[in-house]
């Protein structure tokens, strides 16, 4: 009790002081008197901190039964509903099942109140569907049409959905649609422009992306710059998979990969030990030899490069299995002609007194009778060796 006395004493005559009052008018002046200035004088300060209440503006919505509100495709509450908004245009829906949605384009003025009074009218149940973007499509179960759009003949029970649009991330979603019922489904879709999503089966695959390792699969990436990427992926045991992925519209970049053990081992023979060679524009290897491994079936752009001599830019293809060997025959800067990359084994010389077999051979590898028949019959041999393509 003394502390609290004596610390309720110094901080009024520290008050006093700061006021200008003397100790003489504190000892002349009756205490209830002294507290009473005290008390207004604080309850004056308090008030001069108080701030003039601000305007507001609110849309008023009102209906004949309880019903759903919803502002600007945003759930604001039920009615009867004051809701908060900013001044201008606004879009007002009101909902109750059995009714037909009302719907109307409200315009407030700053400071005041719209008063908006839903006559709903009875209905059998609608669904409606609205996206933050147009043109939009909607994929209703099997059918697809335009949005917005509002549906009063959709059959009840369950329902699936999905809303795209170029450039933009897609929305699916599912509901259950009984009678009366009103369903209303707003999506704002989401810009897909820079994201990537590449997969794999199996995952864990590394990727690169423009020859770039960017990570293991599932990889999902933004604000990747527009334009044609090329894409490896690549896991121990399976075959390299190359794609390219063209993302110049603003669209989702998406790569799928379904990894096979089957394809065939690529070697490159360079015969240049500073020489690299790049599939797709990836960098596979690089020296007198290069080992690219296993490669799925397919063609595909090759170029090597090395310095002192000319670029070689060739095409090849890839058989389903096997090995397969391609040679670069390299040209200096100085030496004329084109460098060129052939499949090593690809062609072979046979003499024509072989011409009947490889008839028949090649009439069975089509496994066509009619063929084989044919082959079979007396023909002429040419003069001389011929180059064929073997398998």
């Amino acid at each position: 009790m003394t502390r609290k006395s004596n610390s309720s004493f110094a901080t009024v005559s520290t008050t006093s002081r700061q006021l200008g009052f003397g100790l003489l008018w504190l000892a002349s002046t009756p205490v209830t008197s002294r507290l009473a200035n005290a008390q207004e004088v604080t309850v004056a300060n308090e008030q001069s901190v108080v701030q003039a209440p601000v305007s507001q503006t609110f849309i008023m919505v009102s209906a004949p039964v309880t019903a759903e509100v919803f502002v600007d495709n945003k759930p604001a509450g039920q009615t009867p509903l004051q809701f908060p908004v900013e001044a201008g245009a606004h879009t007002v829906r009101v909902a109750a099942d059995g009714f037909d949605p009302f719907v109307r384009r409200v315009t407030v003025i700053e400071g005041q109140t719209a008063n908006l009074n839903a006559d709903l009218m009875e209905g059998g149940g609608t669904v409606e569907f609205q996206a933050s973007v147009s043109p939009a499509t909607l994929v209703l179960d099997d059918g697809e049409m335009i949005l917005p759009i509002r549906l009063n003949e959709l059959s009840e029970g369950d329902h699936t959905w999905t809303i795209r649009a170029t450039g933009y991330e897609s929305a699916t979603g599912t509901f259950t649609l009984s009678k009366g019922k009103n369903v209303f489904i707003y999506e704002n879709l989401e810009s897909s422009r820079g994201k990537v999503l590449i997969e794999s089966n199996p995952l864990d695959a590394t990727v690169y992306m423009d020859g770039e390792n960017i990570g293991l699969t599932p990889i999902n990436m933004e604000n990747v710059d527009s334009g044609v990427h090329s894409v490896l992926i690549s896991k121990k045991g399976y075959a390299k998979v190359f794609r390219t992925m063209d993302n110049t519209l603003g669209n989702k970049g998406i790569v799928k990969a379904s990894m096979s053990k089957i394809g065939a081992r690529v070697k490159i023979k360079t015969k240049n030990k500073d020489a690299q060679v790049y599939i797709e524009d990836h960098l596979v290897g690089s020296g007198k030899n290069v080992r690219v491994g296993l490669v799925e079936q397919g063609n595909y752009d090759v170029r090597i490069v090395t310095d002192g001599h000319k670029p070689l830019l060739s095409n090849i293809h890839v058989p389903p299995s096997g090995k397969v060997k391609f040679v670069a025959n390299l040209i200096s800067n100085e030496e004329s002609g084109r460098p060129s990359l052939t499949k090593k084994g690809a062609q072979k010389s046979i003499n024509w007194a072989l011409w009947g077999g490889v008839a028949v051979g090649s009439a069975a590898v089509a496994g066509g009778s009619v063929l084989f028949i044919q082959s079979m019959e007396t023909e002429e041999a040419p003069s001389g060796d011929a180059i064929i393509s073997l398998p």
